[in-house]
C-alpha cells in the first residue's frame, strides 16, 4: 500500500475569549504565516535580484495535475478576509512588476477558462468589478484591451465579446422603479487649454471586415417592452457653449468603385391598429440669424440617368387621401417679400437634339360621381 506524504504549515490559533470589543478589550487573534524570499544586497542592478517564491502543485503522469487553492479566512459573524495580489512600487529607475493571470495551452482539447466573479449580496449590493489603468503625467494613458480569440479552423467563428448590463428582476407591484442597468460607453475628455488641438476622444464602433463576402452589419435597436412602448433611439451631436458650433450628424452609405452604393432608408414602423409614426425633417430655429436650408438632391449621372425625386402621399381606404402641401415661408419684415415657390422642369443642353422637360399638373381621377379639380 502506498501512502501520500503531506506537508502542513500552520500558524497558532488565538484562543483567548476574554476580550470585549465594545469595552476596548483584545480577544485572541490567529497567528500569521509569513513566507519571505531572500534579499539581494549586491550592487549590480542587472544580475543581483531578489529571491523568487514559487508554488507549484503536484505533477500527474496519467491523471489530472494538482490544483492550487488560495482562499481568505471566513468569519462566523463579520466579513471574510481580503486577498491582495499586487506588485510593489518601482525604485528610482525602474518599472513596477507585471501581474499575469493566464491558463495553459492545450494540444487536443479546450484550454482553461479565466473566471473573475464577485459574490452575491442577499441583503446588500453585490460587489463591483472594476478594471482601471493607473494615471500618468509624462506619456499617453494606459490602454484597456478586451479581445476575443481568433479561430483558424475550417468553417469556424471567432470568439464573442459580450458586454451586458445587469437585469432588474423584482416582480413586486408598487411604485418603486425597477430599471435595468445602463450600458455607458464614454470616450476620454480633452481638458487642455487649446481650443484648436485639445479635443475629446472619439467613439468608434466598427463591424468586422470580410476578405471575399459581405462585411458585418452594424445594428442599433432600442429595448422592447412586453406591455407598453419600446424605447427611443436618439442620435444627436452635443450642445455647444456660446462661442462654438454644434457638431454635424452624418448618415450615409459607403462609397464603391465597382458596383452600386448602398441605400439609405428612413422609415417609421408599421402600425396594425393606430397611426404609423410621423417623419419630420426640419432645421432648427434661431434668434439671431437665418435658419438652415433643407436640400433633397440626387446625384449626377456620368454614364446613366440622374436619379428621380418622388414625393408621394399614401392611400386612404376609409378617409380622404393625404394632402401634399407646398408652402413658401411668410415674413413680417417691412418691405420684404414672402418666399417663392418655383417649379422648374429640367433643361436639355445637347447641341443637336434636345427637348426640355415638361411640367404636368393633373387633377385626381374620379371613379364615381364628382369632378377633378386643378
Amino acid at each position: 500500500m502506498l501512502f501520500r506524504s503531506r506537508v502542513v504549515i500552520s500558524a497558532g490559533d488565538g484562543l483567548s475569549t476574554a476580550g470585549d470589543a465594545f469595552l476596548g478589550g483584545s480577544g485572541g487573534s490567529g497567528g500569521a504565516v509569513v513566507v519571505t524570499a531572500g534579499r539581494s544586497l549586491g550592487s549590480n542592478n542587472g544580475t543581483d535580484v531578489g529571491g523568487n517564491i514559487a508554488m507549484t502543485a503536484g505533477y500527474a503522469l496519467t491523471g489530472v495535475g494538482g490544483a492550487v487553492f488560495l482562499s481568505s479566512g471566513s468569519s462566523k459573524s463579520t466579513s471574510s478576509g481580503a486577498i491582495s495580489v499586487l506588485t510593489t512600487d518601482a525604485g528610482t529607475s525602474g518599472q513596477s512588476g507585471n501581474v499575469s493571470i493566464s491558463t495553459g495551452g492545450s494540444s487536443v482539447g479546450e484550454s482553461g477558462s479565466v473566471t473573475v466573479t464577485t459574490g452575491s449580496g442577499v441583503l446588500g449590493s453585490a460587489g463591483d468589478f472594476a478594471v482601471a489603468v493607473g494615471k500618468t503625467n509624462s506619456a499617453e494613458g494606459g490602454a484597456v484591451l478586451i479581445s476575443a480569440g481568433s479561430a483558424t479552423a475550417y468553417e469556424s467563428t471567432g470568439g464573442l465579446v459580450s458586454i451586458a448590463a445587469g437585469d432588474a428582476t423584482s416582480t413586486l407591484s408598487n411604485d418603486n422603479p425597477t430599471v435595468g442597468g445602463s450600458l455607458l460607453l464614454t470616450a476620454g475628455a480633452g481638458a487642455g487649454g487649446s481650443n484648436k488641438t485639445d479635443g475629446g476622444g472619439d467613439v468608434l464602433i466598427n463591424a468586422g471586415s470580410a476578405a471575399t463576402a459581405s462585411g458585418g452589419d452594424l445594428k442599433m435597436y432600442s429595448g422592447a417592452s412586453a406591455a407598453t412602448g419600446s424605447g427611443t433611439v436618439v442620435m444627436a451631436s452635443a450642445n455647444s457653449d456660446f462661442y462654438g458650433y454644434t457638431g454635424d450628424v452624418f448618415v450615409g452609405s459607403g462609397n464603391t468603385s465597382t458596383a452600386g452604393s448602398g441605400d439609405v432608408k428612413l422609415a417609421s414602423g408599421f402600425a396594425a391598429f393606430g397611426d404609423s409614426g410621423h417623419m419630420s425633417i426640419e432645421t432648427g430655429k434661431t434668434t439671431a440669424g437665418g435658419t438652415g436650408n433643407v436640400k433633397i438632391v440626387t446625384g449626377d449621372g456620368a454614364t446613366g440617368d440622374a436619379g428621380d425625386i418622388s414625393v408621394l402621399v399614401g392611400k386612404g381606404d376609409v378617409g380622404q387621401g393625404g394632402m401634399l402641401d407646398l408652402s413658401a415661408g411668410e415674413t413680417s419684415a417691412l418691405g420684404m417679400e414672402g418666399g417663392r415657390v418655383a417649379v422648374t422642369a429640367g433643361a436639355s443642353t445637347h447641341a443637336s437634339s434636345s427637348v426640355g422637360g415638361a411640367i404636368a399638373v393633373t387633377g385626381g381621377l374620379v371613379c364615381k360621381i364628382g369632378r377633378a379639380h386643378v
